[in-house]
């Protein structure tokens, strides 16, 4: 079902990179500013990467031994020592991992207007992926259009006008000034070209070709104007060199003119190393992309043809959900949003964006092409030669909040690219393994990047659950579809991850322990020195549970290694479960430790309530209760270091926590402190003078943004400890509306109708015959049979 409403739109252009509109196809991606007199594109494509570093071997399985036995004698002040003699501290500088570096900018300017542009609006249809731009130069209505096209992959630029021959201006392909990359190139006729070769030795190039109709197009034959040869690099270590944005580089470069054209498009492409075959160079891989659109169709006759087929893309994901807050009346979201942030009152108009624009970066960052890189951690987007965290994987939490709404948003096709990347990532994820603590199996560090396993510190070192987090979060679209196919290829990630708990769990007593253990992040009072080292976590607990069962099922599934998983099965039952201490409350490790924040931004204790499935309210009532007195804690009081992914985590807490009015408040905070005109989501609270590590510096995480999607789901329907729930937490602003196309397990679609706060319908749509349970308006269990097709329940 195809949204009512689905444009975000502005009356001016975005005054910095962040405000911008991205588009993307999974692979090429950019950000279009949408300036009248001079536009900025900034470039993206997702398999550009650095690749100056690889894992580099510690050699600290030798100290690993009597590492552990300090730990159980809770000397942790001397294990600490005693590691950091293998593995760097977290505050001394190091190389973790490799950066996500953008492709560059393309300008376009207007040359020979005098008058300030008039009727200005640019837009973003969150529904085709298209960014346009219209307003007025001298009485003449001008249109810009930016798309990504999946077939070839190519930008596709049009620039258009009411009137004939009034198209003048300048194409320029430049990057920012960087000492560690040559950049040489020319412009030549239609043609222009950028390459790139970074000082370890990888290549890329950033082509475009002018499609114009009438007048006069100008190349020049003009060489790139390097002002930047390699010279020795900045030390590159975490401190995320932001852009300085008020230096125009669009002088540099290269430059194509065109004058009193009628239409003019701008084709471009992008390649690196790994997309050349043998013998052809990154430009010849290039321009090999764009003479795959303007070398089969006449852009002038077929742009409608063109456009439509990649609208139609776009749709056939986009349109499987629609949700509708029945809002009335709408204005400008950048207007929308500045109310937001003044009065701290969110619209329905403003949640109904937030919700589709998380969607919108799925689908546009996450596309399944081939060869492409996962979502990072700004999507696909990202104008920082050093940008915050590198734009990398963060597997204790990041990559799976981006992932885990995703098949319930009815994309499952979107987790291709991050399971490709895991199976590439296994090799050196067994030699880090067995480097680190002498285990066989697979360790992914915390941080990781598109070509390797990242390097530990010791906050990471202590930590172990990276690798059970990613398989868990990779086994959600199996849980929806049932695909066996699909599960037989994850099958030995599972299986690696079992067996590094096989070798890495420690006898204590009759239990099995993780041995060391971290809540991450959480740091530990009390200690010498900064230390999150620590007893056994109730992250790490849940996901050895969740890795060693699901283990044990895939395999009997899929009739392999029975001998291992009966041992699965055996280790399973010794592992502890978190414990509720004396207060009634979900403890964060086994031992009552003492926390050096109490408000710390992550949530770690809670994963078996969220994402995690196990702590529910109608099988484990106790510890979803306690759950609800650990999140209190948790946000009592203001955090070190707040994060706008705290916020969105946290709406989908309270859902599962059946809590509309948390819900609905930690929406409104998100909306109104972390939002961009864009609906895309900061980090960093960045519009405050309260913010300590960016202040007034917008830095995007789509985290956020793609875990609100759920949080936003869970409001309204839900599906957990095997019982469906309706309206569980539906925010009293929200009193009617719909929300339809949400996929639950084992294939299992619902639609659902309210009005005035009550359940109205719900439609469900199912592939075969089974019952389903679930819990009516007044907490009463109701176990139904339907057969395969729609099924109706009546509010």
């Amino acid at each position: 079902m195809k949204e009512k409403h689905c444009t975000i739109t502005a009356l001016s252009p975005a005054d910095r990179w962040a405000h911008g509109y991205p588009v993307g196809n999974g692979k090429t991606a950019a950000m279009a500013l949408g300036g009248a007199e001079k536009e900025r594109i900034a470039l993206n494509y997702g398999p550009l990467w650095r690749n100056y570093l690889s894992y580099q071997p510690r050699y600290a399985a030798e100290e690993f031994p009597r590492f552990k036995a300090l730990c159980q004698d809770k000397k942790w002040d001397e294990a600490q020592e005693l590691i950091l003699k293998k593995i760097p501290w977290i505050c001394q500088r190091m190389l973790y991992v490799n950066g996500y570096a953008p492709a560059g900018d393309l300008y376009i300017s207007h040359i020979g207007n005098r008058a300030p542009a008039e009727n200005y609006k640019r837009t973003l249809d969150l529904s085709t992926g298209v960014a346009r731009t219209t307003y007025q130069l001298d009485g003449v209505q001008y249109a810009k259009e930016v798309r990504c096209l999946h077939e070839p992959d190519v930008m596709l630029v049009r620039l258009s006008t009411d009137t004939p021959a009034t198209l003048r201006g300048c194409i320029g392909l430049a990057r920012e000034q960087d000492p560690t990359c040559q950049l040489d190139g020319y412009s030549h006729g239609d043609i222009g070209v950028m390459n790139g070769t970074f000082e370890e030795g990888g290549h890329f190039t950033v082509a475009y070709r002018v499609v114009a109709r009438g007048g006069r197009l100008t190349g020049f034959s003009q060489a790139y104007r390097a002002k930047n040869p390699i010279e020795p690099g900045p030390v590159i270590d975490q401190g995320m060199a932001l852009r300085d944005e008020t230096v125009d580089n669009s002088e540099d470069g290269i430059h194509t003119y065109f004058d009193s054209m009628d239409e003019v498009f701008v084709v471009v492409g992008v390649a690196v190393d790994a997309d050349c075959a043998p013998g052809q160079t990154t430009e010849q891989a290039a321009i090999e992309k764009i003479d795959a659109l303007t070398g089969s169709v006449c852009l002038f006759r077929e742009h409608d043809t063109v456009c439509q087929k990649q609208e139609n893309e776009h749709r056939r994901y986009f349109d499987r959900v629609s949700l509708d807050l029945q809002v009335e009346e709408r204005l400008p979201d950048d207007v929308c949003l500045q109310q937001a942030r003044r009065t701290g009152e969110v619209s329905r108009q403003a949640c109904e964006n937030l919700f589709n624009m998380g969607r919108y970066i799925a689908i546009t960052a996450g596309y399944p092409m081939g060869g492409n890189a996962p979502i990072n951690l700004q999507g696909l987007w990202c104008q920082d030669l050093y940008a915050p965290w590198e734009a990398d994987y963060h597997l204790d939490l990041n990559v799976q909040m981006a992932y885990w709404s995703l098949t319930m948003a009815g994309l499952p096709e979107l987790y291709e690219p991050l399971l490709q990347w895991a199976l590439k990532l296994m090799p050196e994820a067994e030699k880090a393994a067995k480097d680190l603590y002498g285990c066989r199996g697979v360790y992914f560090s915390t941080q990781n990047d598109f070509h390797h396993v990242g390097n530990v510190s010791d906050m990471m070192y202590y930590w172990t659950g990276a690798a059970a987090w990613l398989a868990q979060t990779l086994y959600l679209p199996y849980a929806h579809t049932q695909d066996e196919a699909y599960l037989r290829r994850l099958y030995p990630l599972l299986k690696s991850v079992a067996e590094f708990y096989e070798d890495f769990l420690t006898e204590v007593g009759e239990e099995l322990h993780p041995i060391p253990s971290a809540s991450m992040e959480a740091g530990i009072l009390g200690r010498r020195r900064w230390s999150c080292l620590s007893s056994p976590s109730a992250m790490d607990l849940e996901l050895i549970h969740w890795a060693l069962t699901c283990a044990a099922d895939t395999a009997e599934q899929l009739q392999q290694d029975v001998a291992q998983s009966k041992l699965w099965r055996a280790m399973e039952k010794r592992v502890p479960f978190p414990v509720v201490d004396k207060e009634g409350c979900l403890q964060e490790w086994l031992e009552a430790h003492a926390i050096e924040d109490p408000a710390h931004r992550h949530r770690s204790g809670l994963i078996g309530l969220c994402p995690g499935d196990r702590i529910n309210c109608y099988e484990t009532p106790q510890e979803w209760h306690a759950a609800r007195k650990a999140l209190d804690m948790r946000r009592n009081g203001p955090s070190l270091w707040p994060a706008g992914w705290t916020l969105s985590w946290d709406v989908q807490l309270e859902a599962r926590l059946h809590h509309a009015r948390g819900a609905q408040q930690n929406l409104h905070q998100l909306l109104s402190r972390y939002s961009l005109d864009n609906y895309m989501l900061t980090i960093n609270a960045w519009d405050s003078d309260e913010e300590r590590f960016f202040p007034h510096q917008p830095v995007i995480q789509v985290d956020a943004s793609l875990s609100v999607i759920a949080g936003i789901i869970e409001c309204i329907v839900q599906e957990r400890g095997g019982v469906l729930c309706f309206l569980p937490a539906l925010p009293s602003d929200w009193p009617t509306g719909s929300l339809t196309g949400i996929c639950l397990n084992a294939g299992l679609v619902a639609d659902v109708f309210w009005a005035d706060g009550k359940l109205t319908r719900a439609v469900l749509h199912s592939p075969h015959a089974r019952t389903v349970t679930y819990c009516s308006e007044n907490g009463e269990l109701r176990e139904i049979k339907i057969a395969a097709g729609e099924h109706v329940i009546e509010g």
